[in-house]
């Protein structure tokens, strides 16, 4: 089973453009259903009632449980899927089929005698006239991918010209004329400009329909299609780069961050300044996660601001000189500049922030705002951390010569103190020679004296100094 996908009905493939525009409660006849990606979608969320064409018997066993009815069939053995179908559908599908069918002409064709009065048939299919594929041809090749623009099981291929013409044959008018868009180097053939002469790289670059990956077509029978505006087949048809990342808003509900309420907005890894505007359901309560981009990135924030949109009366806003308050908690966002506090940087496909908001009371519509600028440039990206890393090591180093520096005068204090407590030491061992000194001259006097005292001279003269005192 090839084509088992997952469907993200936030992003504006050739899938989610389609399932955009049915009506809940609709008749679906979908061609090609795969593994049911699309008719989960149908069944689930827009409780519609769909009848699957699929020629993938194992894929059909899994589509089966969301369809009223499968038919397992080849699309170009006409009569064993046409023989099975007795109603008439609101919506006809073919998502991606048509380039699978060597006459996808007569298959349309038979299959919008099925289509009810004022209903829709929806097609997408690959255009063979990209960039990429142009690029390849002029390197010599002309490769088949097990998917993408060159699948390996494609027949038919078509440009914009031939689209138009195959839905004109049908009695098709568009009356929406869609696109998804990727730049070459994000295509399965991951070519780049640079590989070729800049005036061929400037003609391809400028060429219309370049980047176009998929024509998304929305159309009514050509009489029941009066009452729309009549869609131009050179007319330009919007930007729809599925390569352009997206800035993501989600809402807490029972502490979770559910995917399908979120909010998306594209962004541009251009270090341009730009807003990104999301406007906030009344009933939102609790906190609100920001998931700013999806890639690696530098990450420059100016402001986060939610203010109502009748007055423009800020509620909250966050920024680099209130350090940014009201900022919860930063999950794989990382400040690498101090200096410049806006900036920060992410290392991994998932950064995040969540805003503190569980206090406010959204009564009237507001806007939540964030202006930002992003920048996924490696080179950009590792000049910035290495940048920060020698910032990092100058300032250790600093810190270390001042370390080194303090330790150098403490080391010099101790090194006094000890000379003077040799000094000291010194001075100490003087006094105690001295001291000795004198106890030995002491005791020589003391001696001297005892001598004397104990002398029968001193002993003979005693009466003669006891007649000289009381003369005194």
């Amino acid at each position: 089973m090839k084509y088992d996908l997952q469907l993200d009905i936030n992003v504006n493939t050739s899938h989610a453009l389609m399932l955009q525009r049915i009506t809940e409660g609709s008749k679906v006849l979908e061609f090609g259903s795969a593994s049911g990606y699309m008719t989960k979608y149908l069944k689930e969320k827009l409780n519609c009632e769909i009848t699957c064409v699929e020629i993938d018997r194992e894929a059909a066993q899994k589509a089966q449980v969301f369809s009223k009815k499968m038919i397992v069939a080849d699309l170009e053995q006409i009569d064993k899927w046409t023989v099975q179908l007795n109603e008439k559908y609101d919506y006809i599908l073919f998502a991606d089929v048509l380039e699978h069918l060597r006459d996808p002409a007569t298959v349309l064709k038979k299959a919008v005698n099925f289509l009810a009065k004022n209903g829709t048939v929806m097609t997408s299919v690959p255009n063979i006239s990209h960039n990429a594929i142009i690029m390849e041809l002029l390197e010599g090749k002309f490769d088949y991918q097990p998917t993408g623009l060159l699948d390996d099981t494609h027949v038919h291929f078509f440009t914009r010209k031939s689209v138009f013409e195959i839905l004109e044959h049908c009695g098709l008018q568009p009356v929406e004329w869609l696109s998804t868009m990727r730049k070459p180097d994000s295509t399965e053939f991951h070519q780049s400009y640079s590989n070729f002469p800049i005036p061929v790289a400037n003609f391809l670059e400028e060429r219309k329909d370049g980047d176009i990956y998929q024509y998304v077509t929305i159309s009514k029978r050509i009489e029941e299609a009066t009452n729309f505006p009549t869609i131009n087949p050179e007319q330009e048809n919007g930007d729809n780069h599925l390569d352009l990342d997206q800035c993501q808003l989600y809402f807490e509900k029972n502490g979770e961050y559910a995917e399908e309420d979120s909010l998306l907005q594209p962004i541009k890894y251009d270090n341009e300044v730009r807003k990104c505007q999301f406007l906030i359901p009344k009933s939102s309560k609790g906190n609100i996660r920001i998931d700013p981009c999806s890639t690696q990135s530098i990450v420059n924030i100016n402001y986060i601001k939610i203010y109502n949109v009748s007055d423009q009366k800020v509620l909250l806003e966050s920024n680099s000189e209130n350090q940014f308050s009201g900022i919860k908690k930063i999950n794989q966002l990382y400040q690498v500049n101090f200096e410049k506090k806006s900036e920060f940087i992410s290392l991994t496909q998932d950064p995040n922030f969540i805003l503190d908001t569980s206090n406010l009371k959204f009564e009237e519509q507001a806007m939540l705002e964030i202006e930002m600028s992003l920048n996924k440039n490696k080179e950009d990206i590792f000049n910035l951390m290495v940048n920060r890393i020698d910032t990092l090591i100058d300032e250790k180093s600093q810190i270390i010569q001042s370390k080194d520096t303090e330790i150098g005068t403490l080391q010099t204090s101790i090194q006094n103190l000890e000379n003077q407590v040799v000094e000291n030491k010194n001075v100490i061992q003087n006094l105690q020679n001295q001291l000795s000194t004198l106890e030995i001259k002491y005791e020589e006097k003391e001696k001297v004296l005892s001598d004397l005292l104990n002398s029968k001279s001193w002993k003979y003269t005693e009466l003669l100094r006891k007649i000289s005192n009381k003369f005194k």
